[in-house]
């Protein structure tokens, strides 16, 4: 398993369900040489379902290639804003030195997302000159591709690469489009293709 190339969640999710499935053969073993129906570790179970919420929130909010329905850190932004407004709106009429501190220190939050919002508005216009937005599903406009993008591009290269010389061998006829899952080169250098 390669876990350099894995995000945070996806690891600790694998770990924890590594966790659970020990868990579980544990249980089943306590139960046999107890001679019970079942047996459980209540505070095991509650402390796996803590873990797990946990790792729930590394996921990211922004939107990428990973995660395309994320939000534009622009659109997180104002969302932000208008949230804090509205909190700072419902103690507005409250006169205490405590609802005082927090309307000053609400006002400088809205205004500092002001500036990052700015900021990130700034930098889309920069990337926008340089090349039309493909979406988080295209080619980066800058920086280096993701290595799985790389390495479908490699992949296509190499089967275009050996289809003039009739290399390239498939279930369907290399003419008709077809989603490529996988390849393997064979002992004899040709590139045997999965397909969809």
């Amino acid at each position: 398993m390669e876990f350099l190339a894995m995000g945070n969640q996806v690891f600790f999710g694998k770990l924890l369900d590594a966790s659970e499935e020990t868990y579980r053969e544990y249980c089943k073993l306590k139960s046999e040489e107890e001679g019970l129906t079942s047996y459980s570790e209540p505070n095991y179970e509650q402390a796996l379902g803590h873990a797990r919420e946990r790792v729930s929130r590394f996921d990211s909010v922004l939107m990428t290639a990973e995660k395309p329905e994320g939000f534009k850190l622009e659109e997180l932004l104002a969302r932000l804003q208008s949230e804090i407004i509205s909190k700072t709106q419902k103690i507005q009429n409250d006169g205490s030195d405590v609802a005082e501190f927090v309307k000053g220190n609400n006002l400088e939050i809205i205004r500092l997302l002001s500036m990052a919002e700015a900021l990130q508005r700034s930098s889309y216009v920069m990337l926008s000159a340089k090349a039309p937005d493909q979406g988080p599903l295209g080619k980066p406009r800058i920086g280096e591709p993701d290595s799985i993008d790389s390495a479908v591009e490699n992949l296509r290269d190499a089967i275009q690469a050996c289809e003039q010389f009739g290399r390239v061998f498939c279930r369907k006829r290399l003419n008709t489009p077809f989603q490529v899952t996988g390849a393997i080169v064979d002992g004899s250098g040709d590139i045997l293709i999965v397909e969809e």
